[in-house]
């Protein structure tokens, strides 16, 4: 699916890619090998997604891409690898981009990740 992602030039494929690695991303394995591939593929799949999420018109792109971001919160290793890959910082980006609809359900998904991917004072 990665590998695919990163040759295709279509917004439909790449919707169709993310929306699947976010239905995978709910197994732990596959968070996991998201997150703690030290090179790689799976390694660039996470720099790959921030910039298909900010680069996108396709509705359903960013919603799968939020999807698998969502399910990589659930583990502390996701929650570092998508600060180191300032993923809040894009999702505040494509908060405010001009010429996208006003979609209420996109922006509680974005509070969401937000408020997850803020760092926690211990």
């Amino acid at each position: 699916l990665i590998m695919t992602l990163k040759k295709a030039n279509s917004s439909e494929v790449h919707y169709a890619c993310c929306a699947a690695t976010a239905y995978l991303a709910v197994r732990q394995d596959v968070r996991s090998a998201l997150v703690e591939t030290p090179s790689g593929p799976l390694m660039e799949s996470l720099d790959l997604f921030v910039r298909r999420l900010e680069a996108t018109e396709h509705p359903g792109l960013r919603y799968a891409i939020c999807a698998i971001a969502t399910e990589l919160c659930k583990c502390e290793a996701g929650l570092v690898r998508l600060r180191d890959i300032n993923f809040a910082q894009a999702l505040e980006r494509l908060r405010h981009k001009k010429g996208l609809p006003k979609d209420a359900a996109l922006e509680m998904i974005i509070d969401y990740l937000c408020f997850e991917l803020r760092p926690r004072i211990s």
